[in-house]
């Protein structure tokens, strides 16, 4: 699309949080919280501390905090770090036009960076909002193309957003911007291959990383590209084009049309709806897996394309099979971070229920449809169109719940509810473990 490189980079440096509307400042704090509660429910999963061990042995600087921990390492590094911790349960938030997951690449890259240049919150929010607001205006013009031949567009579209998140946070000029995002296009790539294994979670970490140092290069005097977007050998003619987005780059504001979508289920987003339907079922038959004769979930055209391990081996591959998540789910009634854990996954009777369960994908429908038939004869049906989202005071919920270790939990929710005003949050990365 002609003129969308320098669209979004003019966008870019003209937002202001002063013209953002107040469901956007909401959304961004609730963003922000649940992205912190999944970093600090993921900053000792093993990814996250090899990332740290990498880092150490690496040396550098220690500008910026690994949250949850004591530790401090350089702003590109506490990116990778923390975006591998938030997105190492697969419980961190995802967004409709980006197609993936913009807070765990967004969050860790921005506070990394705010850190070392000593922002305000209300710059952070800012920042948060820009780098959405990039990602989700680039997917919508990159479609689904790529996903479909097995790219992720968390580690696609994250180092475009993040490279402007930062070169907001930075003050970078127009010219600056147009050459961080072309560098940040040539750090693009991520394979769903990898779905299911340690790397994944890296993904969200490479991308944070990719952002932070695409807009220090750039703001260092190096060059790029600065039609990236449009040009012959650029992002789109390369990822693919959907012919999205509108013309006018900043509307709608994407954080709070479509929105983020905050996790209600540790687990891969397109289980979430077959999830919700599974456990209304549940609720309103009351059935265990010994009362299943046989269980149908059916979902529209790429809606089991994420969902690549059938029959799990490890906890991480149970996050991508749809088979196993809803055995579990109507085996206990819910989904937690432990039922990814090995014992959980050897379990007889959820093993048992998995033989019974089918899915399959259905040309022309929307959302998820879940058909249990149980053996006293009773055949019901449930349709979710759409997962549900978490409002403020549940997203407070899951943080005490992610953050059961951190003494001051309370306070630092009551610092990101008003974070617009903050103009010194680290104290809140000091208790923040």
């Amino acid at each position: 699309m002609a003129g969308m490189t320098d669209a979004a980079t003019a966008w870019v440096e003209a937002a202001s949080i002063r013209e953002f509307p107040a469901s956007a400042l909401q959304a961004a704090k609730q963003g922000l919280l649940d992205t912190l509660a999944v970093i600090l429910a993921g900053a000792h999963e093993p990814v996250a501390v090899a990332a740290a061990e990498v880092a150490r042995r690496l040396g550098g600087s220690s500008q910026s905090a690994r949250i949850g921990t004591g530790e401090r390492t350089s702003p590109d590094r506490a990116a990778l770090i923390n975006g591998a911790a938030a997105h190492a349960l697969d419980y961190d938030d995802t967004q409709p036009s980006v197609g993936g997951h913009p807070s765990a690449v967004l969050v860790p890259a921005i506070l990394a960076v705010a850190e070392a240049e000593g922002s305000s919150g209300a710059a952070i929010l800012e920042a948060y909002i820009v780098g959405v607001q990039v990602m989700g205006r680039v997917g919508r013009a990159l479609g689904r193309a790529a996903y479909a031949k097995g790219w992720h567009n968390t580690s696609v579209l994250g180092p475009l957003g993040a490279a402007m998140a930062c070169g907001k946070l930075m003050g970078l000029g127009h010219k600056q911007l147009r050459h961080a995002l072309g560098i940040s296009v040539s750090q693009a790539g991520g394979t769903r291959q990898n779905f299911g294994a340690m790397c994944k979670p890296v993904h969200a970490g490479w991308a944070a990383q990719a952002g932070v140092q695409a807009a220090h290069l750039a703001a260092a005097g190096v060059t790029a590209d600065e039609d990236i977007l449009e040009a012959p050998m650029g992002f789109l003619a390369l990822w693919g084009h959907s012919g999205e987005p509108a013309p006018e780059f900043g509307r709608p504001l994407e954080i709070a049309d479509p929105g983020l979508v905050v996790k209600r289920h540790p687990c891969c987003a397109a289980t979430h709806r077959p999830l919700d339907a599974v456990l209304t079922l549940r609720d309103r038959y009351r059935f265990g897996p010994s009362d299943v004769d046989a269980l149908t979930v059916e979902v529209g055209p790429g809606g089991l394309a994420p969902l690549i391990h059938d029959f799990p081996a490890t906890g991480l591959q149970g996050k991508f099979s749809l088979r196993y998540t809803v055995a579990s789910a109507v085996t206990d009634g819910r989904i937690t971070i432990d039922t990814f854990s090995p014992a959980q996954l050897r379990r007889t009777e959820v093993l048992a229920l998995m033989e019974r369960i089918s899915c399959r994908e259905v040309p022309g429908a929307a959302g998820a449809t879940v058909t249990v038939e149980l053996k006293d004869g009773t055949r019901a049906s449930e349709r979710v169109a759409q997962p549900r989202s978490l409002g403020w005071d549940e997203v407070a919920a899951k943080f005490r719940d992610c953050a059961a270790s951190v003494s001051r939990a309370d306070g630092i929710i009551q610092t990101v509810s008003h974070l617009d005003d903050v103009a010194d949050w680290t104290p809140i990365l000091a208790t923040a473990r």
